[in-house]
């Protein structure tokens, strides 16, 4: 839509969307939240050496989150989370906003990669321990950024699916 190529535009523009990795970025959720647009994604880390393997790669995804004013056009408060350790990727990002309260919530998956080689077949990959986490966005001054993540309980440490909506102004964890 308009806005993610007007993002992709500006970052080209600033010399800052260089790499064919750029494109390994998935999963764009986007959420009206009044004056704001909320925008959240699967991104591929920015400090990748040019001679990355796969593993790296994989090791080095998380979730972008970034702010369109729809009355100014600019962008503000981009954030992306990731695993410090690289023991985890965090991926499927689900943003839900609520009017009343004006709290945005964040939920994605965490999978545990630590065990990951480069001999790790996908099936091994599909077969790595998720959890399912949760921030919201809180203000700070006159930006967002946004909470300590909360785990949130799933049977069997299987999530196969997720999703969340805003529904009669409930925020609904499906």
């Amino acid at each position: 839509g308009f806005v993610i190529d007007k993002y992709l535009s500006d970052l080209a523009k600033k010399g800052l969307r260089t790499s064919i990795r750029d494109n390994l970025d998935t999963d764009v959720q986007m959420i009206d939240c009044g004056e704001d647009i909320l925008i959240s994604w699967t991104k591929l880390g920015n400090h990748i050496s040019a001679d990355a393997d796969n593993l790296e790669l994989i090791k080095n995804i998380g979730i972008a989150t970034l702010y369109y004013n729809k009355a100014t056009g600019e962008f503000h408060d981009y954030s992306m989370t990731s695993s410090d350790d690289k023991k985890e990727v965090f991926i499927r990002p689900r943003v839900v906003y609520d009017n009343e309260s004006g709290l945005a919530q964040l939920f994605y998956e965490k999978m545990n990669v630590g065990s990951l080689t480069l001999d790790s077949t996908m099936k091994e990959l599909q077969e790595m321990p998720t959890t399912l986490s949760m921030r919201y966005n809180v203000l700070d001054g006159n930006s967002f950024r946004w909470s300590e993540e909360k785990e949130i309980a799933i049977s069997e440490n299987a999530l196969k699916y997720f999703d969340v909506s805003n529904t009669l102004g409930r925020n609904v964890l499906a």
